[in-house]
């Protein structure tokens, strides 16, 4: 009979997102139905990205991938480290708290991310050292997000332009063109903020437009190092709206069309050179029957921290949150207790960015099969992943 009832990793006040510098506090919980020997109980912290893929040439498959560690450490909680000698010692029956801290590098840590290639990845795992036998595991994971400062951004403001032209049929029969123009009011966001259009949409073709589209794409490229460079690169459409259709020979105001952004990672892995992210709007002008569709393009910035100027009117808000809720038992969001609830402290700084909330992946959660530990098909930790992200919904500053 198993000795180990249960071993997990947990972190003080459920607080699991962290940028760098940032301290990590938690505990491992151990509940053995009988005294176990072992060497001891250790916790391991560590950062790393990976991308992997194969290529299969004929009888050939080349095996791409690429990786870089930001930290690596691992901390005696309990009995003895591997370094020591000596009579192992017994831990009895029962339950057993055993808390850890660790300060995560001030710098260099690029933002956590899930992908079909690879992922930016950050993890506490739990290990009861056990001499000559399978060491018992339990992993948790957590989020980094390097806060990419939009106000830094010389661009941030920039209005991005996209237009367009096409006649429907061929000469000598083409039709009138169809045109489009259409912008953006910035050229940086923060996930929950609201992208917001203008524009024109002129149909001077003989078949109506029924609807236009408007997307959040995504690029995410994945870099490998190893046999040789290679890249691969991944597509998804985040986030998509239907907008206002044209009948022949009219014209349209685009200019109520809006698309909030969603929970996503920053553009800049300024830290990562193995996955690097972009983001775009794409405008599609969806022409009935044999037609293709015209599409135009208008690059988008996502950072972390929103630009000043888009605060809401007299925001008061305090710095720094010194504590942060226990997550909800439903939905997505996370605090879900809104942002007068949380504890300040009690200076203020009109000047600082709202506090936001951290809402997980737009894309869902992934189950983490390859975390480059042997033995992990017996961890006892969590297989279900998602990334959290700032996520700043300017309606409870209203």
């Amino acid at each position: 009979m198993p000795a180990l009832n249960s071993m997990t990793v947990s972190f003080e006040k459920n607080m699991d997102v962290f940028q760098a510098g940032q301290i990590v506090r938690g505990q491992v919980d151990v509940d053995l139905k009988e005294d176990m020997k072992m060497r001891g109980i250790n916790i391991k912290l560590k950062g790393s990205a990976k991308v992997h893929w194969t290529v299969h040439t004929g009888k050939t498959t080349i095996y791409y991938h690429g990786r870089e560690s930001y930290f690596d450490d691992t901390m005696s909680l309990w009995g003895q480290g591997k370094s020591q000698s000596g009579e192992d010692p017994v831990l009895t029956a029962g339950r057993h708290s055993f808390p850890f801290q660790y300060q995560l590098p001030s710098a260099g840590l690029p933002s956590s991310i899930e992908g079909c290639y690879g992922y930016v990845r950050y993890r506490a795992k739990a290990v009861i050292d056990r001499p000559w036998k399978f060491d018992k595991t339990a992993t948790k994971y957590f989020t980094v997000l390097d806060m990419y400062d939009l106000n830094q951004d010389p661009d941030a403001m920039t209005i991005q332009t996209a237009e367009d032209s096409k006649k429907l049929g061929v000469w000598p029969f083409a039709s009138d063109p169809i045109e489009v123009h259409v912008q953006t009011d910035r050229g940086a966001y923060c996930p929950g903020e609201t992208i917001r259009l203008s524009g024109t949409l002129k149909n001077g073709s003989g078949t109506d437009i029924k609807e236009t589209t408007v997307q959040i794409r995504q690029r995410v490229t994945f870099i490998a190092t190893s046999p040789h460079k290679s890249k691969r690169n991944s597509r998804d459409t985040l986030s998509e709206i239907k907008g206002y259709g044209c009948k022949s020979k009219d014209e349209v105001d685009l200019s109520k069309i809006s698309i909030q952004v969603p929970a996503i990672p920053p553009s800049s892995q300024r830290y990562c050179n193995v996955i690097d992210v972009v983001y775009k709007l794409k405008f599609i002008v969806n022409i009935p029957g044999m037609h293709t569709d015209m599409e135009v393009d208008l690059p988008i910035t996502i950072g972390s921290i929103p630009l000043k100027s888009y605060y809401p009117q007299d925001p008061s808000f305090p710095l720094h949150p010194v504590e942060q809720p226990p997550p909800p038992s439903q939905g997505a969001l996370y605090p879900d207790l809104g942002f007068a609830q949380w504890t300040y402290p009690g200076a203020t700084d009109p000047s600082a960015p709202p506090p936001p909330y951290y809402a997980v992946s737009s894309t869902g959660p992934v189950t983490i099969k390859d975390d480059e530990e042997k033995g992990d098909k017996y961890d006892m930790g969590t297989k279900q992943f998602a990334p959290k992200y700032t996520y700043y919904d300017w309606s409870k500053h209203s």
